[in-house]
């Protein structure tokens, strides 16, 4: 016999009184979902309030982020908008006691109590700024929210229980026609998703093998990845059911038998896609004190999204024939896409007796999980980086193809009237799964033997990206990460500090600057060094800046930054080196400027208020913060003319004579791009916006140096106008910065103008970090401890008088990118190895040979690879205090 699951309340002989009143209020029949709404926003202000308070939060400038600007100017009155929504929900709940059943009658006052309780402490901790009081608190409001919404769910739904019951038979039917569609659908996306296109134009594999395969193991790591999800659904809802059956559960909660289920499947794909997102932006996620806010949406997701699919269920279950309701897979997963198209799910199940409203149910869902594959694959919404919205975009649609395979099931059960009772049994088709998951570690094992296919697919297509990450979190929790090697977490040992604090100047010889000089720093943020007329570019945007340091400085024309990203590249450009910190609020502890005017006896210190690093200068150091006439909007950043005005108030206000320290931040080619009437117009795409800005810069600039000189400032200030780093243009598989180190994200312009010094294009390569130290030299100081790491920077003094050349030449530099474990070593600026932690990706390029990094040379020149691999090791071991193991055996 065939034991079948009868999930129906028509079991209990009596029901409450109140079950016979058939007309609900309307605002208790959406009652769950003011609930569930307000959860949310509880979830959302502990995550604000968190991220804001946290040391991240506190260095995000207006100029970064005005979005995020915003909200720490309006959080309080967030919160508390938040606060008296929940109260006026509370009060309806509380106001309609005879709408609840007799268990919500025995929680309900518990549950009120907490959520009072936990709003007054969250009130409190606003007042407060408690932070680390706020998780908690948020915790048990959330959950004593979520349990009123299930509640109340319990009863506005009572009705159509009663009347639509579902069997679910504990089988596997037609598992092995589920698990093929998925296997189809995860290759099919694969095979047409268009990052693979910006791969095949921008690497060039070594033979037609490697384009074969190039496209093969896309396709099969997808699809296997889908099947996996697959089993783990098979498993989970089986084995809940069979739990379910053999507990009783079912009688006990015969309000909403279905709901632990939905709430378990959701419980298993929200934890693996949040667990994969933190090993994605663990950084981010840590500094920006997040990580409760991940188990917080976790426990989110699963109770509302349980609710919701459960009510979907209840209005499918009249339009899904008995036959059918057995295949308990097929059902979950036209739930979940019926869901994707609720509002036309409630139109056709409005009537529930016609076998063309099943029919359009079906291919309704199909169409619509269709839709969404493309919208993810093609659409603009997740275009902006491949970081958290490429693990976004990879979890959606496997969900969309979990849910498309389940109702394609159906469909064809519906179309050639399959047989469905095939009992499942977990000592047979269990370890059947098991194995099948285990092979299914094979190709991405066979993916780690191609070292230049892995490195190209892994960097350029997102979806296999995302589908190592699941790989990679899989073999983590079955502890065989060792023969799937697809990343590393590296220890931290205990080397000692290679720099210790403090750092001593000392006068040792003359000075070469200009007498009292003033220090004037211009960083413009996201400046690629290849934008000049004068470096190549075929526009010519930057006419007063080529002329400038062609006239007036000496323009380093191959510069690069160590840091991919603002918060790798500050601690290089402005302290000479780093151990691969990133920026902090210690930053005026490493800042050789702020040494060097400190010892020249200056007194005056300038940066933009909320544009630039405030913690460049210690927090009791007075510092004129610069403004500009205007609130800064979630769109528009301080254009360069504000920031030179703000500059050339704040320094026209001193005493003549009067020294100053003036670090400026630039944000016209940020990420905010906006046209600007002042720059020329090429049209209104990022490039040509990014070129647009450019030359408003250059123009803003020539103003600013022109006032300058009028005012008899320029000739005794010492002007370095650079970048913190490049910025992408999809060259190298993304857009914007902070993700790679590859040549349009680390070169950057760098030009110093000292009077007296010789004025040229200089030719030989040269870091940033390289000019604090030049500074001091220049000045006549001896720095202790002194800078002997060729690797990070040095005086550049004998190469601008001209004395020496082929020190600067031979020359390893290390860098490392801000948001990712990615880290390169030059070798004498013609050979560069690129390593991703994250992946284990290893990359060399012959940069004078192949400038744009298109020929990945791993296996070509593999004795040299392994060389400077040992070597980046073991500088992070020394310096970044890391040991990683070898990638190349």
């Amino acid at each position: 016999m065939k034991r079948k699951i009868c999930f129906s309340p028509g079991f209990h002989k009596k029901m409450p009184l109140h079950l016979k009143d058939k007309h609900l209020s309307g605002i208790y029949r959406i009652l769950p979902w003011l609930h569930v709404t307000g959860a949310f926003f509880v979830v959302m202000c502990n995550a604000l309030f968190s991220a804001i308070h946290s040391p991240l939060g506190l260095e995000i400038s207006a100029g970064e982020s005005p979005g995020f600007s915003w909200i720490q100017a309006n959080m309080t009155t967030c919160m508390s908008m938040v606060l008296v929504y929940l109260f006026g929900v509370g009060w309806i709940q509380i106001g309609h006691p005879q709408r609840s059943s007799s268990t919500a009658k025995r929680w309900l006052p518990l549950l009120i109590f907490l959520e009072s309780l936990g709003m007054g402490v969250m009130g409190m901790s606003i007042v407060f700024e408690q932070a680390a009081l706020l998780h908690p608190v948020s915790t048990v409001l959330m959950i004593s929210v979520l349990a009123q919404a299930t509640l109340a769910f319990q009863y506005s739904e009572q009705r159509i229980i009663r009347q639509r019951a579902l069997n679910f038979q504990q089988n596997s039917a037609n598992t092995g026609i589920f698990l093929s569609l998925l296997f189809i659908l995860g290759a099919f996306v694969s095979s047409i998703e268009p990052s693979w296109h910006r791969l095949a134009d921008q690497i060039v594999l070594d033979s037609k093998w490697d384009v074969l395969l190039g496209y093969i193991f896309p396709a099969i790591l997808s699809g296997t990845i889908n099947v996996w999800f697959g089993i783990g659904m098979i498993i989970l809802v089986a084995g809940l059911t069979q739990l379910l059956h053999t507990s009783n559960v079912a009688k006990k909660f015969h309000w909403s038998p279905y709901f632990p289920i939905f709430f378990a499947l959701i419980v298993a794909f929200s934890a693996l896609l949040f667990v994969t997102l933190y090993y994605a932006i663990a950084w981010q996620i840590e500094q920006l004190h997040l990580k409760t806010t991940i188990w917080q949406l976790i426990i989110f997701f699963s109770a509302s999204g349980g609710l919701f699919l459960s009510h979907v269920l209840f209005r499918l279950i009249a339009l899904i024939p008995r036959r059918q309701q057995s295949n308990m897979i097929g059902v979950v997963s036209l739930t979940m896409g019926a869901a994707f198209i609720f509002p036309i799910t409630w139109l056709l199940t409005l009537r529930s007796n016609a076998k063309a409203g099943r029919i359009l149910i079906y291919t309704s869902t199909l169409g619509a999980c269709a839709a969404i594959g493309y919208l993810m694959l093609f659409g603009e919404i997740f275009n902006p980086w491949f970081t958290a919205f490429s693990y976004l975009k990879g979890a959606i649609i496997i969900i969309v193809s979990v849910a498309a395979a389940g109702t394609a099931t159906l469909l064809i059960e519906q179309g050639f009237t399959l047989r469905t009772h095939t009992s499942f049994r977990f000592h047979r088709q269990g370890v059947a799964l098991a194995i099948a998951t285990i092979v299914g570690f094979l190709p991405f094992w066979a993916l780690t033997k191609n070292p230049e296919i892995k490195a190209a697919l892994l960097q350029f297509n997102e979806l296999t990206r995302v589908d190592s990450t699941f790989a990679r979190a899989f073999a983590r929790g079955l502890q065989i990460d060792q023969w799937i090697r697809l990343g590393q977490r590296p220890h931290q040992n205990e080397h000692p500090h290679p720099w210790p604090q403090p750092w001593k100047l000392k006068k040792t010889r003359p000075s070469r600057l200009p007498e009292a000089f003033n220090l004037l720093i211009i960083v413009v943020d996201a400046l690629r060094g290849d934008a000049f007329h004068s470096a190549g570019y075929h526009r010519n945007l930057t006419p007063f800046l080529d002329r400038w340091t062609r006239e007036e400085a000496i323009s380093f024309r191959r510069a690069y930054s160590q840091g991919g990203g603002t918060f790798a590249a500050l601690p290089f450009l402005v302290a000479g080196r780093s151990r691969f910190a990133l920026y902090g609020p210690d930053m005026h502890r490493e800042n050789l400027y702020f040494k060097i005017a400190q010892t020249e006896g200056i007194q005056h210190y300038m940066l933009m208020k909320e544009f630039g690093p405030r913690h460049l200068y210690p927090p009791d150091l007075p510092v004129t913060e610069l403004t500009i006439p205007r609130g800064v909007s979630d769109r528009q950043s301080a254009t360069a003319d504000e920031v030179f005005t703000a500059a050339r108030d704040a320094i026209g206000a001193l005493p003549r004579g009067e020294r100053f320290l003036c670090f400026l931040q630039l944000m016209d080619v940020h990420n905010d791009l906006w046209k600007k009437e002042g720059g020329l117009d090429f049209g209104d795409s990022p490039r040509d916006l990014y070129d647009n800005n450019l030359s408003y810069v250059d123009r803003a600039l020539s103003r600013f140096v022109a006032w300058l000189k009028h005012e008899g400032i320029y000739d005794r200030t010492v002007i370095l106008f650079t970048a913190d780093h490049g910025e992408q243009f999809w060259e190298h598989g993304a857009s914007l910065h902070g993700h790679t180190v590859y040549e349009e994200e680390i070169r950057i312009p760098l030009i110093l103008v000292a009077h007296g010094l010789p004025k040229r294009f200089e030719a030989v390569p040269v870091i940033a970090a390289d000019i604090a130290p030049t500074l001091a030299d220049l000045a006549g100081y001896s720095v202790d401890p002194p800078y002997d790491d060729s690797r990070m920077g040095i005086s550049l003094l004998p190469l601008i008088l001209g004395k020496d050349r082929q020190r600067y030449l031979k020359r390893d530099v290390a860098g490392r990118a801000s948001f990712k474990q990615r880290y390169f070593l030059y070798r004498n600026w013609e050979w560069k190895l690129v390593y991703f932690a994250e992946f284990d990706i290893l990359q060399l390029f012959n940069v004078a040979k192949d400038p744009e990094e298109k020929h990945n040379l791993l296996v070509e020149e593999s004795s040299l690879a392994a060389g400077l691999e040992q070597d980046l090791f073991e500088y992070l071991k020394t310096v970044e205090g890391k040991t990683y193991r070898s990638t190349i055996k």
